[in-house]
């Protein structure tokens, strides 16, 4: 079952001879429970690729479906609350409330939606990305390192539908890197969709498939293992 299609996806910012193509026309097709590392260099596309898929940014042509829902068909209120209820975000910056601590932080989206919250799983989510003796602390008093995993937790509590993230170890050690990616794996397994940002080939191992963007195009495609 196809979870995410994109047909002719273009985005360009400026005009004339200073027209930059982000996306130059990407046609992808992603399938339900499926696990995609988008590689390629800095300024390639990766992130805007990403923002688009998740609803965050319009194109400047093509469509962008996910679950057979045309994303830029909707509304700010329909689109936010499809996001709320079917994507886990993970971004470079981390997006944290700073006046909020990090179990409030995680616990967020959850809230925003109107759902009860599932304490036992907010707790093992917390606890094993080593947040225990930081749960009420606010995001100023966190290294980066534990900004990013306050940013994955909040990205995987709600138990989304579709997962995307933005370079997720790229503040993390390798062990708290693994231990992310691991987490990342489970969900997939349990058949969360998962589409990833990475410089990291390591992190790109966990992937069935890879897509390598090049100057906003898709130059090549490695499907790695057949679920």
């Amino acid at each position: 079952m196809k979870n995410i299609k994109t047909t002719n996806l273009r985005k360009y910012y400026g005009t004339g001879d200073n027209i930059i193509k982000a996306l130059d026309g990407i046609d992808l097709e992603i399938d339900h429970g499926d696990f995609v590392a988008v590689v390629g260099a800095s300024g390639s596309g990766k992130s805007t690729l990403l923002h688009m898929l998740g609803g965050l940014d319009n194109a400047t042509e093509g469509s962008v479906l996910v679950q057979d829902k045309g994303l830029f068909d909707l509304d700010e209120e329909e689109l936010a609350v499809f996001r709320r209820r079917n994507v886990g975000f993970v971004f470079q910056n981390y997006n944290l409330i700073p006046i909020l601590n990090v179990y409030e932080n995680i616990i967020l989206p959850i809230q925003l939606d109107g759902r009860d919250i599932d304490e036992e799983y907010v707790n093992s989510i917390i606890e094993t990305l080593g947040l225990d003796e930081k749960k009420y602390s606010l995001p100023n008093n966190l290294s980066g390192g534990q900004q990013q995993r306050v940013a994955i937790a909040r990205a995987v509590v709600a138990n989304p539908k579709l997962i995307l993230a933005d370079e997720p170890t790229g503040n993390l050690d390798s062990a708290n890197g693994e231990e992310v990616m691991k987490l990342l794996s489970e969900l997939n397994k349990e058949g969360t969709t998962i589409i990833m940002v990475t410089h990291s080939p390591s992190d790109a191992e966990y992937a069935h498939r890879i897509v390598q963007l090049f100057d906003g195009h898709i130059v090549t495609e490695n499907i790695r293992k057949i679920l």
